[in-house]
């Protein structure tokens, strides 16, 4: 009987570390940058943003202003405040949005690490479709961890403020599974790349990942063959991607060079001094990036590679594109960059 009570244990650690470790299938549909802008969201018709890590609001725009809703009074659980839970978005489409949280309670159920939800405004629903606990949290032994005395320690795969989630549709791709991807390949094939356990800067198109190692080297790996190639830049200061193009900006100041997958250059786009100095810089909508550079400006790159000053928004303010439009969100106030 004990025997047969253990291998219904270890089962059920075996079901809850491969659902863990995810998927890292690099799917044709996914684009993903680094860079990107998650501060404030389009959802449907309405925007969503998170007040001081702690809040996430709703913001419906009307003739008399910003109509502000705070989704934690209608659909999350409030208790989560309690344990001292914070957010941060991750990702929207037209009609949900997803958010992390993290939490650093021990009560039962709860555990550490990461959780993933999909929340649909229209709805009003909420549904967990990811979380980072795995063999930290023992949710899903129905007390058996108080049977037999388990302790979970902290999960340690990554800050909320900082991992980078790639999401698309019901597909999530954590920094995490990508840094394992690319290293358990690397020492496969006995290769000298490094790259960081704890900030890995990449970007997915084309089903394939572009990164940078700890010397700041572009490289693109193809998960389908397994090959990993050097680009042919000296060291970079950012890069991004859209569906038909690989961007890098090669040294602060400069200009961007628009390349094709291969690294080959198709284009120097002029930014006349601009410079891109800080992480969460950019959208990308329907194949067009908006860029925000150091002095606050928008700059709208479309798909012929033609750039332009789309307007500047206030220092520190949130933003995001709906529709060929530029939004920001300062002082509680929702409203049109224009151009």
């Amino acid at each position: 009987m004990k025997k047969r009570m253990w291998s219904f244990i270890l089962l059920g650690v075996l079901f809850v570390f491969l659902t863990a470790c995810g998927n890292t299938d690099i799917k044709e549909s996914m684009v993903f940058n680094y860079l990107e802008s998650t501060a404030a969201l389009p959802v449907g018709d309405v925007f969503v943003t998170v007040k001081e890590s702690t809040d996430i609001q709703l913001l419906a725009l009307s003739d008399d202003g910003t109509d502000v809703y705070l989704l934690q009074s209608n659909a999350v659980d409030v208790q989560e405040n309690l344990r001292h839970r914070t957010y941060r978005l991750l990702a929207s489409d037209d009609v949900s949005f997803f958010y992390a949280t993290a939490s650093a309670s021990n009560a039962y159920g709860v555990g550490n690490g990461f959780r993933i939800y999909r929340y649909y405004p229209k709805r009003r629903k909420t549904k967990l479709v990811y979380k980072d606990v795995s063999l930290t949290n023992f949710d899903a032994f129905l007390g058996l961890d108080e049977i037999f005395n388990f302790f979970a320690p902290t999960a340690q795969r990554g800050d909320l403020n900082t991992s980078a989630f790639c999401i698309d549709g019901t597909d999530i791709l954590s920094e995490y599974m990508v840094a394992q991807m690319l290293n358990a390949e690397i020492e496969a094939q006995g290769l000298q790349i490094s790259i960081s356990d704890s900030e890995l800067f990449f970007c997915l198109t084309d089903s394939k990942v572009f990164f940078c190692d700890t010397f700041q080297t572009l490289w693109r790996f193809d998960p389908k063959t397994k090959v990993f190639t050097k680009l042919p830049f000296d060291t970079i200061t950012h890069f991004f991607v859209t569906d038909q193009y690989l961007f890098v900006i090669p040294e602060t100041g400069g200009n961007v060079l628009a390349c094709d997958f291969d690294g080959t250059r198709m284009r120097e786009i002029q930014m006349y001094g601009a410079e891109v100095s800080e992480l969460y810089c950019m959208v990308s909508e329907n194949g067009i990036v908006y860029l925000k550079d150091q002095s606050n400006r928008i700059w709208r790159i479309d798909r012929d590679l033609q750039a332009e000053t789309y307007g500047t928004i206030v220092p520190e303010a949130d933003w995001t594109v709906k529709n060929g439009t530029v939004y920001m969100y300062a002082n509680e106030t929702m409203q049109q960059v224009k151009q």
